[in-house]
């Protein structure tokens, strides 16, 4: 016969077994703040990018106006930086070191690991360029150097759009971090990745006009946009005494829905598919979150934030980058909190509600 104090223990014991099998379900319970996002190919998001990502400021050399720690917390996961050697150190200078230096990579590269710590469901995208063409290796240890080497994805093999990880896979993986290089990426350092090559092409920059009329391959020069991944450069200069200058004036109608999504629509007809990275100026203006969520076919939600810094974003539900009886999700901010994130995306699946009402009438007998 068991006796009432067995009875309680093994009820207990029972009640500790479903909480952990609870916990392993909600495990991973969003990836770049969606749920359903996790089963997406990381080739088959829209992504928002802030252009010139370091130069923060109101200068007419500048293109942002928050720095990284809060662009990131914002929902922006693609960041584009312009590096330059300033006397042997990789510096980030926009043209020239002496007309803006935003500081060294390395730095920049620790609020991006930072960042990446602190938000274990994040993915992150940089594109780094590299006018003066310093090799693979000095980059490499600048990223070691960071501590944020281990976060670098490393291509298993070529990679086509069809066999890209999805976003769940990296973010189980760790490997969060995808890197970029315009030029002489060096193949001895397999996490940089040459976006030429292969992976990518880019329409225009330094667009004056603000029709943004078009989304013809600029880079690489003559390539075919098969099997690449395609960048849109959307955002808007203008000509000051023969200088081009980001045109802030303007970035309340550069960077709306409107004029974002006109130049998509062009984009989408020509290749058939959604634009894969968006680079905007002044992204804490316009509608970034809000697009970025509707191409993505996802509400604009509260992101997710380092070091309880908090931002909200309203937006609407959109369109999704392909069949969404293939793959279904969208890219954007986070939930409220961990907490939240895993208890939504948990509390609609059957069995784990069926565990709780488990765990709840153990609870009650005990």
């Amino acid at each position: 016969m068991i006796r009432p104090s067995e009875l309680t223990r093994s009820k207990l014991f029972t009640l500790f077994l479903l909480v952990g099998v609870l916990a392993r379900g909600a495990a991973a319970a969003t990836c770049n703040g969606h749920a359903a996002l996790c089963d997406r190919r990381y080739s088959n998001i829209t992504f928002i990018g802030s252009h010139d990502s370091a130069f923060v400021g109101t200068g007419l050399a500048d293109n942002q106006l928050e720095p990284i720690d809060r662009q990131l917390a914002s929902g922006i996961r693609f960041l584009q930086i312009q590096t330059h050697d300033s006397n042997g150190t990789i510096e980030l200078c926009h043209t020239l070191c002496l007309l803006e230096d935003a500081g060294t990579l390395s730095g920049y590269l620790g609020t991006v690991k930072t960042f990446l710590d602190s938000n274990p469901e994040e993915v992150i995208t940089l594109l780094l360029t590299n006018p003066d063409k310093k090799t693979g290796i000095e980059f490499n240890e600048v990223f070691q150097g960071a501590g944020v080497d281990v976060y670098a994805f490393v291509p298993p093999g070529n990679l086509t759009l069809d066999t890209w990880p999805t976003l769940g896979e990296m973010v189980g993986s760790g490997k969060r971090l995808v890197v970029f290089m315009d030029y002489l990426a060096d193949k001895s350092v397999p996490y940089i990745l040459d976006e030429f090559n292969s992976f990518m092409f880019e329409t225009p920059f330094d667009t004056t006009d603000p029709v943004f009329p078009q989304c013809n391959i600029d880079r690489p020069s003559g390539a075919s946009p098969a099997g690449r991944m395609s960048l849109v450069n959307h955002f808007l200069d203008t000509n000051t005494s023969g200088l081009l200058i980001p045109d802030r004036s303007a970035a309340e109608t550069t960077n709306s829905a409107a004029s974002i999504m006109a130049q998509v629509n062009i984009c989408t007809g020509l290749y058939n598919r959604n634009p894969n990275f968006i680079l905007l100026d002044w992204i804490s203006i316009g509608d970034a979150i809000t697009v970025q969520d509707q191409l993505n076919g996802e509400n604009s939600t509260q992101v997710s934030t380092p070091a309880n810094q908090t931002s909200e974003n309203s937006g609407q539900t959109g369109g999704s980058q392909q069949d969404p009886s293939k793959e279904t999700g969208g890219q954007g901010p986070a939930t409220d909190s961990v907490a939240n994130s895993l208890f939504q995306r948990w509390r609609e699946t059957p069995s784990n509600i069926a565990v709780v009402l488990a765990c709840t009438i153990l609870f009650m007998a005990i």
